[in-house]
C-alpha cells in the first residue's frame, strides 16, 4: 500500500472491512481485521460487529469468537489481544 498516514490506511480498511461483510465476504473481512489489529491498530465497533455477523451468516462461528473475544480485550484496554496468536 502506498504511503499513507496510519489514520487514513486505518479509516480506509475499517470501511472495507465493514463493506466485504456486508456484501457477504467475511474472509477478506476477516484477513483486513487481522492485518490491522497486528499492526496494533483497532477497529471500529460496527465494522468488527459487521464482521461477527458475516462469519456467522457463513457458519464460522468458532471465527466470531474469536473475532468477539479480540473486540472484548481491546474493550477492556487489553494490550495481549489474541491478534499475537491468531493465523487466519
Amino acid at each position: 500500500m502506498a504511503n499513507h498516514p496510519p489514520a487514513l490506511r486505518r479509516e480506509t480498511c475499517v470501511t472495507l472491512i465493514r463493506a466485504c461483510a456486508k456484501a457477504s465476504r467475511s474472509d477478506v473481512a476477516e484477513f483486513m481485521y487481522w492485518d490491522l489489529r497486528r499492526q496494533k491498530l483497532e477497529v471500529t465497533r460496527s465494522a468488527g460487529s459487521a464482521l461477527i455477523v458475516s462469519l456467522c451468516a457463513a457458519d464460522a462461528t468458532a471465527r466470531a469468537q474469536t473475532v468477539y473475544d479480540d473486540m472484548m480485550l481491546v474493550a477492556a484496554g487489553d494490550k495481549s489481544s489474541t491478534v499475537h496468536t491468531h493465523n487466519p
